[in-house]
């Protein structure tokens, strides 16, 4: 479980540093160190997963990581949300949007206040995820890297974050968010902003995928 959950943190790390949305937000750096710490800790999750059923640390451990793991998650969405709704103003307002898009992010006062929020939050999950990689040193666990299956990573990619996910149980949700945002919000004249929130590990970064993929939402 808490592999899945890495790998989920870091399919999504890859697809932001790929979009040079972490350059855009001035976190390009953070995304890659954080990128690179993940990979480390990556590689001894498979001996983790099975020492966990013998050895109650490990276990525990594994629950800190898988803990972190949703919050940087939730983290990387208000990153990528961030930078959708600015796309959204640029591309609103023409050539003069899109210029003045690209330089909100060190001028806007409310990017600023963004920027420092998120840096915060940066920094307290790489302290977080460097203690963990410290201590899963005390549990000599055997690493395994395993090759990236080709043709997975598309470094041209225009979608949101994570490509053809799964999501069960939430088509209800999925479907009224799509109502809402083809019938009434389309007819609003300011950006809307319809936020999906919970704890994590819900899917709720999923789940916004689902939407802005639907064949209903890319045609209208």
């Amino acid at each position: 479980m808490a592999e899945a959950v890495l790998e989920l943190a870091l399919d999504n790390l890859t697809s932001l540093i790929q979009k040079n949305i972490g350059l855009f937000l001035g976190f390009e750096q953070d995304f890659k160190n954080l990128s690179s710490l993940i990979t480390t800790i990556k590689a001894t999750l498979e001996d983790a997963e099975e020492k966990q059923f013998t050895d109650k640390a490990v276990k525990v451990w594994l629950l800190k990581l898988k803990d972190a793991a949703y919050v940087l998650d939730d983290i990387l969405d208000e990153c990528a949300t961030n930078a959708r709704e600015l796309e959204y103003r640029g591309s609103m307002g023409g050539l003069h949007g899109k210029l003045q898009s690209s330089c909100v992010s060190s001028l806007h006062p409310k990017q600023v206040a963004f920027r420092y929020k998120i840096a915060k939050k940066m920094k307290s999950i790489r302290e977080r995820l460097d203690e963990i990689a410290e201590e899963k040193t005390k549990f000599h666990l055997t690493e395994i890297v395993r090759e990236k299956r080709s043709g997975v990573l598309d470094w041209c990619q225009t979608t949101s974050i994570i490509s053809q996910p799964q999501v069960y149980g939430r088509d209800e949700d999925k479907d009224k968010i799509v109502d809402f945002l083809v019938r009434e919000a389309s007819g609003l004249e300011d950006l809307c902003v319809c936020p999906i929130v919970g704890l994590g590990g819900l899917g709720k970064t999923t789940l916004a995928q689902l939407i802005f993929n639907h064949e209903r939402v890319v045609q209208h």
